[in-house]
């Protein structure tokens, strides 16, 4: 038997549900295969601290005991692996085939087996993530197989904090981030799991693309770039890091932020942000803009700022280009303040109190104002951002 068919199986073999034949051949494994025996003797601990649960289920400390001895004696100790490849049954290995008859003669013998299995799994898993923080996500192979570490993936595995993911171009794999979220990792990417640490989950994007989803609470999860720095407050978006170290951020759903030393920009769903290594980050554009204002904008952030670029960006400027002339405006020399302020009032009118001296002032408070006549959250969202 290989080792995939003897994990898979280990919940069974442990329980007494399989027949002699199959029985001899996972023993005969164990004895000469040290990873299959060290799985086999965590799975044991678990199964025989969880026998007690049906009788007395409100008392967790005899189950959590065994499973806390385990993580902390044994940092190679993977719960969810343990508890999640038993009870992938679509993907049985065609081992099974050979012994199929057989088990239909005993089939009714362990009928309820997969239930109770679910139920201890599900009751483990609770108890595991809300009193650890463990030091590694789980990794899926979604095509090929990507490597987490020096480790080739199959199937499914886990990527310890300091390891890399890297995927070639014929793989793609999928983070999981335990109640966080999930990344998915495009072919050609290069990943580095940073932190797990409790609010605070943290990637490094080397190169390649990333689609990341999150669920958790705001601010949990931030994605380091070459150039830049990404908060996720929650939401949906896609991440691309050339070879340069230039990159390009698209936000499906949600807000997303990027920072760069003090300097941070909230990117809301349908708009995309551009950086480029060693400068500041660009004007966020809404993905449907003009080609020719893209062109201009381009220029204008990562050229030489001349007073041509800019008037040039505001000559192809239309109503769905006043989120970047808000950041224009935001980030402008005092003697373009009043050129830039015009094209946006013409746009989208500010609100009565909002004057161009204000914000020539500095007034902060009125820029916000016209941030959420724009349409593009409350003013308080700024103040929500970590960082």
């Amino acid at each position: 038997m290989k080792c995939r068919e003897v994990k898979y199986y280990l919940n069974d073999y442990l329980g007494g549900k399989l027949i002699d034949e199959m029985r001899n051949e996972i023993w005969l494994h164990l004895n000469k295969c040290h990873s299959c025996r060290k799985r086999s003797g965590e799975l044991k601990v678990i199964l025989k601290s969880s026998g007690t649960l049906h009788k007395e289920i409100h008392q967790g400390g005899e189950l959590w005991e065994g499973i806390s001895e385990l993580s902390e004696n044994d940092p190679e100790f993977n719960l969810p692996a343990i508890l999640y490849s038993p009870l992938k049954r679509k993907d049985a290995p065609q081992y099974e085939l050979k012994f199929r008859k057989r088990f239909i003669r005993s089939k009714w013998i362990g009928i309820g087996a997969p239930f109770s299995a679910i139920l201890v799994a599900v009751l483990i898993s609770v108890l595991y993530f809300s009193k650890t923080t463990p030091a590694f996500w789980q990794v899926e192979s979604l095509k090929g197989t990507p490597v987490a570490g020096s480790v080739k993936i199959d199937d499914s595995g886990i990527l310890p904090v300091g390891e890399w993911l890297t995927t070639d171009s014929r793989s793609k794999a999928r983070l999981k981030m335990g109640m966080t979220g999930e990344v998915d990792v495009d072919p050609g990417s290069a990943v580095q799991l940073v932190s797990t640490k409790e609010n605070d989950y943290k990637i490094y994007l080397k190169l390649g693309k990333i689609h990341a989803k999150t669920w958790a609470p705001a601010n949990l999860f931030s994605v380091i770039i070459p150039s830049a720095y990404v908060i996720d407050p929650g939401g949906t978006y896609t991440i691309e890091v050339d070879k340069s170290g230039s990159s390009f951020l698209q936000v499906s759903n949600g807000n997303v932020v990027i920072k760069s030393g003090s300097d941070k920009e909230i990117v809301p769903a349908g708009a995309v942000c551009e950086t480029m290594k060693n400068r500041d980050p660009g004007t966020p554009y809404l993905l449907n803009t003009s080609t020719e204002f893209k062109e201009a904008l381009s220029r204008f952030d990562f050229g030489n700022r001349t007073q041509e670029d800019l008037e040039a960006v505001l000559d192809n400027a239309g109503v769905k280009d006043a989120l970047s002339l808000w950041y224009l405006l935001r980030n402008a020399r005092p003697d373009d303040v009043q050129l830039i302020y015009n094209k946006l009032a013409e746009l989208v009118p500010p609100p009565g109190v909002v004057t161009c001296e204000g914000i020539k002032n500095g007034n902060g408070s009125m820029l916000l104002l016209w941030w959420e006549k724009l349409g593009y959250g409350k003013k308080s969202l700024w103040n929500s951002i970590k960082g």
